[in-house]
């Protein structure tokens, strides 16, 4: 979140964390009152088996790649690399920015994942799920994050 809106940073995290819960729960929802198939009775174990995959992603990539990223975030700032520095003076510009390049990073990696077979190999489970809901979209392994 951008600075001007929380200026604790442990704040901003539990606003972001809630506001995913929020909108996966809400969509969850409105697909269960407004179905594109008809579920079998146990509707509710379906979802449960994705987010499962999805905390067991969680955990691995964080414990693996959590300080890589907090140590290569922390050097960017300390030498003012990127883009980014660049618009210290507008926090809603450095938002969208990093936004916008962070949506691009996932696309192109996304595509990837597509395009080469060893990383296909990880990533299909993703479109694996034979009944797709949006719990589908947390269906991941650690490798193909």
């Amino acid at each position: 979140m951008p600075d001007f809106i929380l200026h604790d940073e442990s704040q901003r995290m539990q606003l972001l964390v809630s506001m995913r819960r929020l909108l996966l729960v809400g969509q969850w929802s409105w697909k269960t009152l407004r179905p594109l198939f008809h579920w079998p009775q146990h509707r509710g174990r379906h979802p449960v088996r994705n987010r499962s995959v999805a905390v067991f992603n969680a955990v691995v990539t964080g414990a693996v790649f959590g300080t890589v990223t907090v140590l290569t975030a922390g050097w960017t700032v300390e030498n003012q690399f990127g883009v980014l520095p660049y618009s210290q003076q507008y926090p809603m510009v450095r938002f969208v920015s990093g936004w916008i390049l962070l949506d691009g990073w996932m696309y192109f990696w996304h595509r990837l994942n597509h395009r080469f077979p060893l990383l296909w190999r990880v990533h299909r489970m993703h479109h694996s799920d034979p009944k797709m809901d949006v719990t589908s979209a947390t269906r991941l392994m650690s490798a193909s994050t």
